[in-house]
């Protein structure tokens, strides 16, 4: 399988906003892998985890055409991870299979009638979640299900911790980690061409119900968060350096590998991570890879 970064920040982007501290500044002077925006991926061009304010910016720069994807699976709701507004823009015109003709002069009755952002087909999109965050989705878009079908092309499913979703191509576990709101953050394992792969964005630890489930698994890979890097001090709701060190010792101790470690950090903070330039370096010799934006990994 191939996973594409499309974003590999915190949520404040990196370099942050509004900050002028010495990472910040770096990443604005040397630019390249040091600037990074909100989380998302892609993984074999099929599967969108989460959907970040500048998704779709990051698909034009890379390349990757997210529009035909048919899967999303949303880790949390908050504005980082889950940007609802893009949806809005799926709706399509009421036009009964007619195409308009934008030299024909109309009447108001006919342009509400023809109103809708999205002029050609789109393929069906299916959007996992926990309700928490198909919500906020439907504040935008309205929450009526199946009047969705047809007018944005999206269904909506929601699931919780322990569901399997098992798709034609793809197996998905749903195992919840400590973040927000207790049991509204999912982390996902998916199994695809026998391949196994943990996406543990945003991710604090997990109770031992969630460990228990992932104890049964042998990965190919791990997409760890690794929010607060360098910070000393711990957070329960995120990773630093420290917990990745201890995520992966307990990967390691348990032999949940299909073969050697491969752990790839994403979902940093200008504050506390050094900028990629350095970071990279310093991981690689505790064999962990530091993710970038537009990095495509195979594995």
């Amino acid at each position: 399988m191939q996973i594409t970064f499309l974003g590999t920040s915190a949520g404040e982007d990196y370099p942050s906003l509004w900050c002028h501290c010495p990472y910040c500044e770096y990443a604005r002077i040397h630019g390249g892998k040091n600037i990074r925006q909100n989380s998302c991926a892609v993984l074999d061009d099929t599967v969108i985890l989460d959907y970040s304010h500048h998704i779709f910016d990051s698909a034009l720069r890379y390349q990757v055409d997210i529009t035909k994807a048919p899967y999303l699976f949303i880790t949390h709701k908050h504005s980082d991870h889950l940007y609802p507004q893009h949806f809005n823009w799926r709706r399509g015109p009421n036009l009964n299979g007619e195409k308009i003709d934008p030299s024909l002069e109309r009447t108001v009755s006919d342009m509400i009638n023809e109103r809708g952002p999205t002029h050609s087909p789109l393929p069906m999109l299916d959007v996992y979640g926990h309700q928490s965050a198909l919500n906020r989705i439907c504040g935008i878009v309205g929450d009526d299900l199946e009047q969705l079908e047809s007018s944005h092309r999206m269904r909506l499913h929601s699931i919780s911790h322990g569901d399997v979703i098992r798709l034609p191509d793809m197996t998905v576990t749903a195992v919840a980690s400590i973040h927000a709101e207790p049991g509204e953050t999912l982390n996902y394992i998916i199994e695809r061409k026998g391949k196994t792969m943990l996406y543990a964005l945003d991710c604090g630890g997990y109770e031992r119900e969630s460990l228990d489930i992932i104890d049964t698994f042998r990965f190919d890979l791990v997409v760890l968060e690794c929010t607060f890097g360098n910070m000393i001090t711990e957070y329960e709701k995120h990773q630093n350096r420290a917990k990745n060190f201890r995520m992966l010792q307990y990967f390691n101790e348990r032999g949940l590998w299909k073969e050697k470690p491969n752990l790839v950090l994403s979902h940093m903070s200008p504050h506390w991570v050094p900028p990629h330039d350095m970071y990279s370096e310093e991981m690689k010799q505790y064999g962990i890879t530091v993710a970038y934006d537009g990095m495509k990994y195979d594995f």
